[in-house]
């Protein structure tokens, strides 16, 4: 008895709402000027990206550009135009872990 890999064509299906809605209940420091996405988006593209082994702020956007289309179907986005390496940066910049 193990783990089993899936077959190629299969995968596995993660339910986010959750994790969107307690990023939701995170403080936004951003000032509200020019803030085009919700923390709780950038927060679950940041987890994603993480997950396929993207650290940095330049992968990250890289990641999540490349399946830009994909991820606003799934995320149900009106639009599929997605933040820049920046905007990730000042995001992951201003996480502060708590003991």
């Amino acid at each position: 008895m193990g783990f089993e890999m899936p077959e190629a064509h299969e995968g596995y299906v993660f339910d986010f709402g959750s994790l969107y809605v307690a990023f939701e209940e995170l403080t936004d420091k951003r000032h509200e000027r020019g803030k085009r996405y919700p923390l709780a988006l950038v927060l679950v593209l940041i987890a994603l990206a993480k997950l396929c082994g993207k650290d940095q702020p330049y992968g990250i956007a890289q990641w999540v550009r490349e399946r830009q289309e994909q991820l606003a179907k799934l995320l149900g986005l009106a639009r599929p135009c997605m933040p820049c390496h920046n905007t990730y940066r000042r995001i992951l910049r201003d996480i502060v872990p708590t003991a």
